[in-house]
């Protein structure tokens, strides 16, 4: 059958294809509703995750590489890295919640668990985000720096029931924010996890 993916989800693929290769951002028309169709056994979603973070060096050698940090339900925090492929749609796949994506990634390790006190904030801030809210995005009219980035974050949610991922934010330390969600709870989301320890040790890691 087919399905209609949300233009949140296909603007963020693009984005982050911009942000490993540099090529340049699509029109909004390119990345407007898309009709996928879905395979005759579609794969089994990946359903225990509730929020997802890559990092990439997009104006770097080691610009094919993205590292992510991802949360669990229950609290658990464990990162990975992948390196792009040429027969792999890597990003494509994670968006859609394919638990096929750690086949092709490196082996994911865990590296804590958040508070009690942050993960209830987070669930409740998750549960209660609207994928469907009106996003800002920056156009292809629209300046941006011509400074080389250092590092560039995509923030993306794991809606329950919702066959894909739900981008937050997409923003370059240097070139700014390029996407971002008017839901103020998808918000609040990013913003407690970028308050917590176990964040900034895995940013510190992979920027310094």
């Amino acid at each position: 059958m087919k399905i209609t993916v949300r233009t949140v989800f296909f603007t963020a693929a693009a984005l982050l294809c911009a942000a490993l290769c540099g090529c340049a951002q699509p029109s909004a028309e390119s990345v407007s509703e898309v009709s996928v169709t879905e395979p005759a056994s579609a794969p089994a979603v990946q359903d225990d995750l509730l929020l997802g973070i890559d990092l990439t060096h997009p104006d770097s050698d080691d610009k094919d590489t993205v590292y992510m940090l991802f949360v669990k339900k229950d609290g658990t925090v464990i990162t990975t890295q992948y390196t792009r492929e040429s027969d792999y749609n890597f990003f494509l796949q994670k968006a859609l919640r394919n638990p096929d994506i750690w086949n092709h990634a490196a082996p994911a390790a865990e590296i804590g668990r958040l508070t009690d006190a942050e993960l209830t904030a987070l669930a409740d801030a998750a549960a209660a985000a609207d994928p469907d809210a009106e996003k800002t995005e920056r156009g292809e009219d629209e300046p941006t720096p011509d400074v080389q980035e250092t590092y560039h974050l995509t923030y993306y949610l794991y809606p329950a029931g919702a066959p894909n991922t739900f981008t937050v934010l997409a923003s370059g330390e240097q070139k700014g924010v390029s996407l971002r969600s008017g839901d103020p709870n998808a918000q609040k989301a990013v913003e407690l996890i970028k308050a917590s320890e176990l964040y900034q040790q895995w940013l510190n890691a992979h920027t310094s």
